[in-house]
């Protein structure tokens, strides 16, 4: 999966059934980034850069959205 197709995986994901759409893409959207470091940090602490660096690129275009 690519980095852009994980990243819109996560946000869907993440979505809430809350009342407002700008509030729901927005608690979704940090939802899914707070995943996408912690599992970046978690790949940096074991010292598996690749694995690393695909979730910073995850990371990336999740702040695109």
């Amino acid at each position: 999966m690519t980095p852009q197709e994980k990243a819109k995986h996560l946000l869907a994901k993440m979505t809430t059934n809350a009342d407002s759409l700008i509030y729901k893409n927005l608690y979704a959207k940090e939802c899914a980034l707070i995943a996408a470091i912690e599992v970046k940090f978690a790949f940096m602490q074991i010292a598996d850069y690749e694995n690393a660096a695909y979730w910073r690129a995850v990371e990336l275009e999740l702040e695109k959205l």
